[in-house]
């Protein structure tokens, strides 16, 4: 894995490992957040929150939301936005 350019910003892939094994049979509509030590996992309806460490990901919460979202975003202070699909708002 290299640094990248896209524009203006240099991307810069990291392996994190989870603690746990975590098996899904989604492999490809995972959206993921990070802010200070939290990481945010969003598929579908389910919002898992975890602690990031130089030792991998630890497991800290998890929320059921009332609809399928597509989209996870946050800005700078960590507020989390979600996008709910497409088809649910027609």
């Amino acid at each position: 894995m290299t640094e990248q350019m896209v524009g203006f910003y240099t991307i810069v892939p990291e392996y994190i490992l989870f603690k746990e094994a975590q098996g899904v049979m989604q492999i490809m509509d995972h959206q993921f957040v990070k802010h200070d030590d939290q990481v945010y996992h969003l598929l579908e309806n389910k919002l898992d929150t975890y602690k990031y460490s130089e030792s991998g990901l630890e497991f800290v919460s998890s929320m059921e939301l009332e609809r399928d979202c597509e989209y996870l975003s946050g800005d700078d202070s960590g507020m989390l936005y979600l996008s709910p699909e497409i088809y649910h708002l027609m």
